[in-house]
């Protein structure tokens, strides 16, 4: 199995705080990415972060982990479709893949669930927000049969587990 981290975003409403990518917050005496690669490579899996804002502070903060980089030098004007574009030689047919944004926490009981469903596609999302949030999802008999910023409240049932920049 492998996972692209994508970490290349500004995180513009977070930025005007802060002097690093989201992803860089800490929690508890890590931050957020070294958390979920650590926790991914403690299961065997390949890792590849996409970096693009800051990159050298991510670097650094990944140092001495088993970590493969790509560069986003687009990151100010694209989205996560042109971070998995650059790193396109990552993906291959024989191994399963974790797509995640590296500033989401998340834990181990998480990549348990993910990792034994059975589907050939799966996607976490949080069914305790459909009221205030940024990214929505209306899911029938667990299949997404609407997307996106505008659904109306009521018809809502999770958000995306990510707060885009």
């Amino acid at each position: 199995m492998k996972a692209i981290l994508l970490a290349a975003g500004v995180g513009s409403r977070l930025s005007r705080k802060i002097d690093r990518p989201k992803s860089l917050l800490e929690v508890g005496d890590t931050t957020i990415i070294r958390h979920t690669a650590e926790m991914l490579l403690k299961e065997g899996i390949e890792i590849a972060v996409v970096a693009g804002y800051k990159k050298d502070l991510l670097y650094e903060n990944l140092k001495g982990l088993d970590v493969k980089f790509y560069y986003n030098p687009f990151f100010k004007v694209t989205n996560s479709m042109a971070s998995l574009w650059f790193a396109r030689d990552f993906f291959d047919d024989k191994n399963d893949m974790i797509l995640g944004n590296a500033d989401v926490f998340w834990e181990k009981n998480l990549l348990d669930k993910l990792t034994a469903d059975p589907r050939d596609a799966v996607m976490l999302s949080d069914v305790s927000r459909v009221k205030v949030g940024d990214y929505f999802f209306k899911t029938v008999d667990d299949r997404i049969v609407l997307y996106g910023k505008d659904i109306p409240p009521e018809e809502r049932t999770s958000e995306y587990v990510a707060s885009p920049s």
